[in-house]
């Protein structure tokens, strides 16, 4: 055998053996990752604009499949958690459909209900529990209420 063909079978199978090394390392990189990742799971996202006060229908949803890691705690993961639902706010397609997005539908699908967001402060408390879902407290009420806890509370500091 030449030396120059025996140099170059050499060096293609060395090629031959660093290929299949450089492939199995990929192949168990790629294994560790997806274990990281861990299994998948099925969220709902809107299929197309979905107005706010809408009934929320399975034909304006449509499924996809992420990482069990990136699964947060509201997000829809199941067609059970859509029935008589309405949106809050109005949804474009491909939004992530969560918990916060949504209530049940009663009389948040009339026109005449006003939807207003009070964000929680230190002029703000929750009242989740002490008011039920189809009562109303008007704004001035409200306005009333915090008033009076703040100048009690002043009091109490003084």
């Amino acid at each position: 055998m030449l030396e120059s063909k025996r140099k170059a079978l050499i060096f293609l199978l060395l090629a031959i053996i660093l290929a299949a090394t450089s492939g199995y390392l990929i192949l168990q990189k790629v294994q560790s990752l997806n274990e990281d990742l861990g299994t998948f799971v099925t969220v709902y996202k809107a299929n197309g604009d979905i107005a706010s006060r809408k009934i929320i229908t399975a034909s304006d949803v449509t499924t996809e499949q992420i990482p069990q890691r990136y699964l947060r705690d509201d997000y829809i993961t199941s067609e059970s958690q859509l029935t008589n639902m309405v949106s809050l706010v109005p949804l474009t397609e491909g939004d992530i459909i969560t918990d916060t997005m949504l209530k049940e539908a009663s009389a948040i699908t009339s026109e005449n209900t006003r939807l207003i967001t009070l964000i929680q402060s230190e002029r703000i408390f929750s009242m989740k529990h002490s008011l039920q879902e189809i009562e109303s407290i008007s704004l001035y009420h409200m306005n009333l209420i915090m008033n009076l806890s703040q100048k009690y509370l002043w009091k109490m500091l003084m």
